[in-house]
């Protein structure tokens, strides 16, 4: 199965986008479907680093461990078998958080939290 591509235009600077966007911690606040966020012990948010996110998935709360890297990421375990919930799942609502991230980053919403 090929990668979910989505595309959306925030009218601001590219570099602060993708460090809002990217940051673990920031999920909860434009991500509908996550519950919460927990950085392991140390993480700093640099390739290597790994933190669980609990986010509905289906009907019920699911939490997961991610590692950030530089490239893809490889699902192994229960992660893989849970992959194509989890691919169709973020298809639905990959659109809703976009529009969320637009309209947060916007508004100065984001900027007023950090």
């Amino acid at each position: 199965m090929g990668p979910l591509e989505s595309t959306i235009d925030i009218d601001l600077d590219p570099q602060h986008v993708f460090a809002y966007m990217t940051d673990p911690v920031r999920f909860p606040e434009w991500q509908r479907d996550v519950v919460a966020v927990r950085m392991a012990d140390g993480a700093t948010g640099t390739p290597g680093d790994r933190f669980t996110t609990t986010r509905w998935i289906g009907r019920g709360q699911r939490t997961l461990t991610q590692e950030i890297t530089e490239i893809d990421f490889e699902a192994v375990g229960l992660a893989a078998a849970l992959l194509p919930l989890v691919r169709r799942q973020a298809s639905k609502v990959a659109p809703l958080s976009y529009r969320n991230l637009k309209e947060m980053l916007e508004s100065g919403a984001a900027r007023d939290r950090e």
